[in-house]
């Protein structure tokens, strides 16, 4: 079967506050309710234009609307993640996430080993962030010598955390700083993407 080509487009409504300018559907709200229900929602919603679009295969996603970034890496990441789709409609689609279970890092092919010794599968983003978490937490301890909330929030913009997910810096806004890898999927199996290819 030859498949057509189709893109898609995923509004993302949230925003850390609402431009005057600004056109698109979107709100200022930082409601992790409300955005786990979201992705559910563009979850199943792509599953159902999935089923009534047969013979496409999705070669580009473009994320927009609000701000993208604010609904966060594991938001986005996580829709691919989310959908059990027929592997074909993941072909050839470049995905930005900060953790890829097939780096050459000698940490992350260790936490790789260690994950698929105790649980028989690969690891996923959320289980590399769930990884460092715990590593940020114990560094900000140690960092404020409590474990004081307002000790703890004080502490994050003067740690630097080497993690499974890359190097880890916190902005006076909270946010964390790390870069991203770029996963490139055939067939619906993602690798590392390495633009020398």
């Amino acid at each position: 079967m030859n498949l057509n080509n189709a893109g898609i487009y995923i509004h993302i409504p949230f925003c850390r506050s609402k431009c005057q300018y600004c056109d698109f559907y979107s709100m200022a709200t930082k409601d992790d309710k409300l955005m786990d229900g979201y992705l559910d929602a563009v979850c199943d919603h792509i599953k159902e234009a999935g089923e009534l679009a047969p013979g496409y295969k999705v070669d580009s996603v473009y994320f927009g609307g609000g701000t993208p970034s604010f609904f966060g890496a594991d938001g986005l990441d996580g829709i691919l993640g989310k959908v059990s789709q027929d592997v074909t409609i993941a072909d050839n689609v470049l995905m930005m996430t900060p953790f890829a279970a097939d780096s050459a890092d000698p940490k992350v092919q260790a936490f790789v080993k260690a994950y698929q010794d105790a649980y028989n599968a690969t690891p996923d983003q959320f289980a590399a962030d769930a990884y460092d978490a715990v590593y940020v937490i114990k560094a900000a301890v140690e960092k404020a010598g409590s474990t004081s909330g307002d000790a703890l929030a004080a502490a994050m913009t003067s740690l630097t955390v080497e993690g499974v997910t890359g190097t880890m810096t916190w902005g006076s806004d909270g946010n964390t700083n790390k870069p991203a890898s770029a996963i490139l999927y055939y067939d619906g199996v993602g690798t590392l993407f390495d633009h020398q290819d």
